[in-house]
């Protein structure tokens, strides 16, 4: 993802469950870009964790994780150029059981006082779980 200073962002992409993740990785949606996409879940040890978040706030980095990292996990941008170019985007790709969760996901980016942007990229059938149609 490009800023706006024609520089590379970071990418936080959270899904719902290890299915959800694991199918999106899997497909050829993103072919193009397999060697920048790392992805976390809850299998991932402690260590692999820590290199994982570390990671995942680097210029071009794109990080599918599942919805347990939305809360206490911090990641903090030490890359200048993401920092130049707006900061963390964060995707959240389901709709949240509670405001407060939505809520965590969105300071995922934007730590401490860092820019960042939160965008919800949702399926059709999953807005229909909540009487939402294309009317």
């Amino acid at each position: 993802m490009s800023g706006t200073h024609g520089g590379q962002r970071a990418v936080l992409v959270f899904f719902k469950d290890e299915i959800e993740l694991k199918e999106f990785y899997n497909s050829p949606v993103i072919d193009d870009i397999m060697g920048k996409v790392n992805y976390l879940t809850e299998e991932a040890t402690s260590i692999e964790v820590t290199a994982a978040v570390k990671k995942a706030t680097h210029a071009g980095a794109i990080t599918l994780l599942t919805r347990a990292f939305s809360r206490g996990t911090d990641f903090i941008i030490l890359d200048e150029v993401v920092k130049s170019n707006g900061g963390t985007c964060t995707i959240q790709t389901f709709v949240s059981e509670s405001a407060s969760e939505e809520i965590q996901i969105k300071g995922r980016s934007a730590r401490q006082g860092q820019d960042g942007s939160y965008v919800q990229i949702l399926l059709e059938d999953d807005l229909f779980k909540y009487g939402i149609t294309k009317e």
